[in-house]
Formats: C-alpha cells, sequence, structure tokens
C-alpha cells in the first residue's frame, strides 16, 4: 500500500494535494530563476539601473515579507480559505507580470518587479499551513522533498534556457517576463484546487500583534534569530554573485549562460541529488542541527566564490552552496511545523516573517553599501563571519536543549 493510500483516513485531502502542489512547485521551478537570476541581469545589462535601484530589486520580496502580517490579517478577516487567498496573489501577480513588459526606463522596471515581489511572496504564509493541514507529519518532509526536487529540475531547465534566450538577443527578456506571467496564472489554479480550511478570524485590530510571539515563546524567539542571522549574511552576498558574475566592472566579462550555470544550474543541480535526503533529514533531525549544517555550507560555497576570479574555482563553491540551497528548499517550508502546532503556524509565519523582512530589505542594502566600499571579497568576508556567528548559536542552543 502506498503512503499516500495509509494516509488517506486522516488525511483525506493528502492525495490531491500532492498531486496539485506537484504542478505549483513546476510554476515555482519557472518564476524561481526570474527572480533569483534575471531580474537583476535584466535591469543591469537592459535598463543600466543604479546601485539603489538594484537595491530595491533585491530586497523586494523582502519588503513583502515584511507587509504579510498586514496581508494575513486582511485575509484573515475576509474569512477566506488559504487556498484561495493564495490563488489570487499568484493571479495578480501573473498580471503584473504582463504589465512589466511594457516598461520603458529603469524605474517602471523596478516598480512594476517590486511590486509583483511584494505581492507574489504573500502565499508563502500560508502554504506551509495549507501543507500541514493536508499531509501526514510523519511524511510531510518526504512530500516537499519530492516537490522541490520537481521545482529544481524546472529551474535547471528555464535557467539555461533564459540564459541562451538572452544571449541570443537582449531583447528577448520579454519573452522571460512573459513567461514568468503565464507560470503565475499556472500557479494560481493550482493553488485553487488544492483544499484548505477557512482562515480564523484575527483576534486583534492590530496586524502586527504576531510580534508578542517572540517572548512568548522563548525557543520560537532563539531559532529566528539565530537563522536569520545566517540569511542576514547569506542574502548579503546574494546579489552580490549575480553584480560580481555580471557587471563587466568586476572583470569577469561571462555570458548570459554562464552566470546562469554558474549562478543556477550547478548549485540546483546538486540540489536535486541531496532534496530528498534533507526532507528525510527533517523528519529524524532537530531544526537547529538542520540550520547549522546549512550555514557551514554557504560559508563553504560563498568563500571561493568571492575570493577568486577563477570560474571553476568558483563553479566549486556554488556546487557546495547547491547543498545548502537542497537543506533551505525543505526549512523555508516546514521549519515552523516541529516548534509549534498546525493551528498556529500561520501566526508563527506572520511573526518571522515581520523580522524576516526587515532582515531581507537591509541585507542586500548593507551588501551594495558595502561592495561600493570595498570589495567583492570583503563582502565574501563579512558574510561568512555573520554566518558563521549565526551557525555557533545555534549549536549553542542545540547542547543547551540537549542537556535540559
Amino acid at each position: 500500500m502506498s503512503d499516500l493510500s495509509k494516509g488517506q483516513d486522516s488525511h483525506p485531502h493528502e492525495g490531491v494535494t500532492y498531486f496539485w502542489d506537484r504542478f505549483r512547485s513546476l510554476s515555482g521551478g519557472i518564476i524561481e530563476p526570474v527572480y533569483g537570476i534575471f531580474v537583476l541581469l535584466i535591469a543591469i545589462r537592459i535598463f543600466d539601473a543604479s546601485s539603489t535601484q538594484k537595491s530595491i530589486l533585491a530586497a523586494g520580496v523582502w519588503i513583502g515579507m515584511f507587509l504579510m502580517p498586514l496581508f494575513l490579517w486582511i485575509v484573515s478577516s475576509l474569512r477566506m480559505r488559504s487556498n484561495n487567498a493564495c490563488s489570487l496573489y499568484t493571479f495578480i501577480t501573473g498580471v503584473l507580470f504582463i504589465v512589466s513588459i511594457f516598461a520603458q526606463s529603469a524605474n517602471q522596471f523596478v516598480i512594476a518587479l517590486t511590486m509583483t515581489m511584494l505581492i507574489g511572496v504573500q502565499g508563502f504564509t500560508l502554504l506551509p499551513k495549507i501543507l500541514v493541514e493536508n499531509y501526514h507529519p510523519l511524511r510531510r518532509g518526504k512530500w516537499v522533498g519530492t516537490t522541490a526536487m520537481i521545482q529544481g529540475f524546472a529551474f535547471l531547465v528555464v535557467s539555461q534556457l533564459f540564459g541562451v534566450l538572452m544571449d541570443q538577443n537582449l531583447d528577448n527578456y520579454i519573452w522571460i517576463l512573459a513567461i514568468a506571467g503565464t507560470a503565475y496564472f499556472s500557479a494560481s489554479y493550482s493553488y485553487y484546487r488544492i483544499p484548505s480550511e477557512i482562515l480564523t478570524k484575527p483576534t486583534s485590530r492590530f496586524p502586527y500583534h504576531t510580534l508578542s510571539l517572540f517572548w512568548k515563546n522563548p525557543r520560537f524567539s532563539k531559532l529566528a534569530i539565530f537563522w536569520l542571522l545566517i540569511e542576514f549574511g547569506n542574502l548579503m552576498a546574494w546579489p552580490m554573485r549575480i553584480e560580481y558574475a555580471g557587471n563587466e566592472r568586476y572583470g569577469m566579462k561571462l555570458s548570459n549562460t554562464e552566470i546562469s550555470l554558474l549562478v543556477a544550474i550547478i548549485p540546483l543541480t546538486v540540489s536535486l541529488v541531496t532534496n530528498r535526503i534533507w526532507g528525510r533529514m527533517f523528519d529524524l533531525m532537530r531544526v537547529e542541527s538542520i540550520q547549522s549544517v546549512m550555514g557551514v555550507l554557504i560559508v563553504l560555497g560563498i568563500l571561493p566564490y568571492f575570493l577568486t576570479s577563477n570560474y571553476f574555482l568558483m563553479l566549486g563553491g556554488m556546487a557546495i552552496f547547491g547543498m545548502a540551497f537542497g537543506a533551505q528548499k525543505v526549512l523555508n517550508s516546514l521549519w515552523l511545523t516541529k516548534v509549534v502546532g498546525k493551528d498556529e503556524v500561520a501566526d508563527y509565519i506572520s511573526a518571522f516573517s515581520i523580522l524576516n523582512g526587515i532582515r531581507g530589505i537591509v541585507a542586500p542594502i548593507f551588501g551594495y553599501w558595502l561592495l561600493s566600499k570595498t570589495s567583492p571579497a570583503f563582502v565574501g568576508y563579512v558574510s561568512g563571519v555573520i554566518i558563521a556567528i549565526g551557525c555557533l548559536s545555534l549549536l549553542i542552543l542545540r547542547h543547551s536543549a540537549y542537556r535540559n
């Protein structure tokens, strides 16, 4: 008997959720390289965007994260189902992507794409709640690991395709934006078909009331803050990877296809190999342990990338980063399900998203400022030190938990 069949009694929607979540993941694999690589490349090579404009683009998703509690408060007040809210968010984002095709200046492009990020990210608050409702707790990591593999394969193929398209003709960026918009429409339909419960009406008139959870739940607050340190170091360096490889001022002179191979295809290939392993590890290990291992791998990937201009050594660094990326895909969806009960997940994600949003806004701005004053290598050093502090803090937290 299959795992899905065994879970039907207690989780009757597990099968249909898994079916449509695979389509959602496929759409995500098309969208992700657009945000992760090509939005900044288009800004640099098509619109000659300023550092400020590039910082805004790099922070766009995280502005949306900061606004998550407000969006969650609105859809909860309207008593929407989680899947319908996600479907609405992704449909609107698809429309905005189509609108961005007609941008005639860097400012218009930055405004349109920042709006897609701000709205498109809102589903992240509710997706874990949907998965917790519909997946058996002992199989959650397995199914998420599988859908992460699907998303990774799509990312792999699309990254290469989009790199080739832009090398053939830079004006092909329009097709990249159009395909991303279509993928969002597909994700919208997939969300619509996944069953979910009606959201609980908020008990507070203040959307950011979930901040109180940080002092009500000490374990959550420590895990969140220490992981945010790791992600701060990672995010301040992430747009610098594109900048270092894609801006001719640093002497790399790489094609769009070579950049895609470097920052997407190599790490994603490694990630695909490890996704299901990380999913299984999530089911068996403490959150602190997985977060710490992920942080160490990020440092080992960052340093070779920024400390050399040798393309093959940089590829090696990104291969190591790919291992961390596999862990990150699973953790982003599920880490809070090991810390709080299923009915509390949405509120805790809302609380986490507030700090996550602030971190995501500040980190790329800080990274670009630091790069303007120093060098890519120095950015890599600072990033590594911040991540190391976060890892050490998590290990101390885990040791304290075992003692108690």
